[in-house]
């Protein structure tokens, strides 16, 4: 008789707010879950969103991603919950009856709600801290459960690669990178524009991915976070400061206590001006770069990638597990709970779906036009570089991609990689892209590879682009009728202009 038992494959299920954007949250759960993959284990991940850049990234290494309202896809029972944000967890806990064998609950932050450590955290096995702080803030008190802080950490191949290399007095090339960039960095920019190039990443300029080659481009990054030890081993300055302020230039004998904070700035909340920013950059920027090989050290004793999950790894391994994370005899709660969770998650996915944006690609077999049969819809996020390649390629059996519509809003869109395609029905171009009006943005050409990025028009750029098309409809119709009055022009032939007010403004203007 055969042997017909089957390999054990212990499984994994993070929780996540949501795996968009290349935000702190959503990257370390990238980071954990491709490294669990890559011990054998089933991964997968809930999130209240999923969306690109991020969704493709999971997709790449084969990683599942289920969002609320696709709980059916979701297995009955997982060797380990990772329980991060507690809005997502609570509702998995109380809402499903999906089982565990041990449960890990995680904190990322100190101070925002949702950070805070989910209601059964009284039956986790482990508790797993980003820093000495949040651990203080957040962990379960009078608990005997074991706690581990597990920082904000750096693959092996930024040591490895990391560039020395001849740095200036003073920087010539800035990266500002940062979600939410203080106005003081914003006047900053004002005034050391001339006499060096500064960069803005993020939100609020544009997220893209932070890379080796892209950190290493610059003579100072100014950022907060995460950000902060790719530079230590990057070996390029970095000037600790955000929307909260900072302490800026970190040294040897200031860096425990900046990573106790998570290097976010509360170490030494200093806020400054635009003129005492100035000054501090550069006058310290010289000492700074005689620190860097003393934080590269730091660095690699203390915040190496590979080190810092074999010991996360040994501590999920070797934690019991309590008899109430096998059964669901222990999670009851009430119908009026369970309406809670929901409302609460759906609360969330309603603020956060306006900082996407919904695009769709069609295809054709045999030349016929595209329809909506053979298309693929997928939410990005705006500011964002988002390169839909990969689903292109993916799509590639149902026939070549012949059209990329970016929006059902109107939006600025700039396509920043591939093929030459033709905006159809864009309004104007400007620095920043194309200009749609439209709800429905459309590109056409034969598209093999696409990276774009876009953003929408707010309800003041929609009134400003309303009133310049309005005005230059009004020069038209005066040019007109001036020609028409002179005799010497009575022959001349006037193209006929088509209104190109968009048409939910004018019902408003009839309407109000």
């Amino acid at each position: 008789m055969g042997n017909t038992s089957v390999e054990y494959k212990p499984s994994i299920l993070f929780t996540n707010l949501f795996l968009a954007a290349r935000s702190g949250s959503e990257l370390h759960v990238l980071e954990l879950a491709k490294a669990f993959l890559a011990k054998g284990w089933d991964v997968t991940c809930f999130s209240l969103v999923r969306a690109y850049p991020l969704q493709d990234l999971f997709a790449q290494v084969g990683i599942k991603v289920i969002r609320y309202g696709e709980e059916d896809q979701l297995a009955d029972h997982y060797s380990v919950l990772y329980a991060q944000h507690h809005i997502v967890s609570d509702y998995l806990w109380d809402c499903t009856s999906i089982t565990f064998d041990k449960v890990i609950v995680a904190s990322l932050g100190p101070l925002a709600e949702h950070e805070k450590l989910p209601s059964f955290s009284q039956v986790a096995s482990l508790q797993v801290f980003v820093s000495y702080e949040t651990l203080e803030h957040n962990q379960i008190t009078n608990s005997k459960i074991p706690a581990l802080v597990f920082p904000n950490s750096v693959d092996k191949p930024w040591f490895d690669n990391a560039p020395r290399k001849d740095l200036p007095k003073a920087p010539k090339r800035i990266a500002i990178i940062s979600n939410h960039i203080a106005q003081e960095l914003l006047d900053y920019m004002e005034l050391a524009g001339n006499n060096c190039h500064i960069d803005c990443y993020g939100y609020e300029g544009r997220s893209i991915e932070i890379t080796l080659s892209l950190i290493t481009s610059y003579d100072l990054i100014i950022s907060i976070g995460r950000t902060v030890p790719l530079c230590f081993a990057a070996r390029t300055p970095v000037y600790c400061y955000d929307v909260h302020g900072g302490p800026g230039y970190i040294g040897p004998d200031s860096v425990e206590r900046d990573s106790f904070f998570n290097f976010s700035g509360r170490s030494n909340p200093r806020k400054l001006n635009a003129l005492e920013l100035l000054d501090d950059i550069t006058s310290n920027y010289e000492s700074a770069t005689d620190r860097l090989e003393a934080l590269y050290q730091y660095a690699c004793n203390h915040l190496d990638f590979t080190e810092n999950f074999e010991k996360l790894y040994r501590a999920i391994s070797t934690t019991s597990q309590a008899p109430a994370h096998v059964g669901v005899g222990n999670r009851q709660c009430t119908e009026l709970t369970k309406i809670n969770r929901r409302n609460q998650c759906e609360a969330f996915i309603d603020g956060y779906s306006k900082s996407l944006g919904i695009a769709q690609l069609f295809f054709s077999t045999n030349g016929e036009a595209a329809s909506e049969a053979n298309s693929v819809t997928f939410p990005y996020c705006y500011h964002t570089d988002i390169d839909a390649s990969n689903l292109i390629q993916s799509h590639a059996s149902d026939g070549a991609c012949i059209r990329f519509d970016p929006d059902i809003h109107p939006v600025t869109c700039e396509i920043t990689g591939g093929p030459s395609i033709s905006p159809l029905n864009r309004e104007r171009s400007t620095q920043n892209g194309d200009l749609f009006l439209t709800n429905d943005p459309i590109y056409l050409g034969e598209i093999c590879e696409l990276r774009f990025s876009s953003v929408p028009l707010s309800e003041t750029d929609y009134c400003l682009e309303y009133s310049r098309l309005k005005t230059a409809c009004e020069e038209k119709d005066q040019l007109r009728a001036n020609l028409k009055s002179e005799p010497n022009h009575a022959k001349q032939q006037v193209p006929a202009h088509k209104d190109p007010l968009p048409t939910r403004m004018l019902r408003r203007m009839k309407h109000g």
